[in-house]
């Protein structure tokens, strides 16, 4: 099994971490293919609380919305999508 699901063929998780202020979890993807566009990420063993879309030092940016269990993350060619993820208690 894997922690998370991932639906884009043109991305992939570079690291899942502590966010380094403690508030919830950092997830990084990288998009390979040199297409803009969204990846639907879903945990089937976390429960997502929230989602806010990062800069690559962890400073927030904007919300992104959590529907059933699974958030869009959107992807810039070639480049890396930070995520602070916030767990169901």
């Amino acid at each position: 099994g894997s922690f998370f699901e991932i639906e884009a063929a043109h991305a992939q998780v570079t690291a899942f971490k502590p966010a380094e202020d403690g508030d919830g979890f950092i997830l990084r993807l990288r998009e390979t293919a040199g297409k803009a566009g969204a990846a639907r990420l879903k945990s089937p063993v976390f429960p997502l609380a929230a989602a806010t879309l990062t800069s690559g030092v962890e400073d927030d940016i904007s919300s992104l919305a959590v529907k059933e269990n699974a958030v869009k993350v959107p992807l810039k060619p070639h480049a890396f999508s930070t995520v602070r993820l916030k767990l169901s208690e």
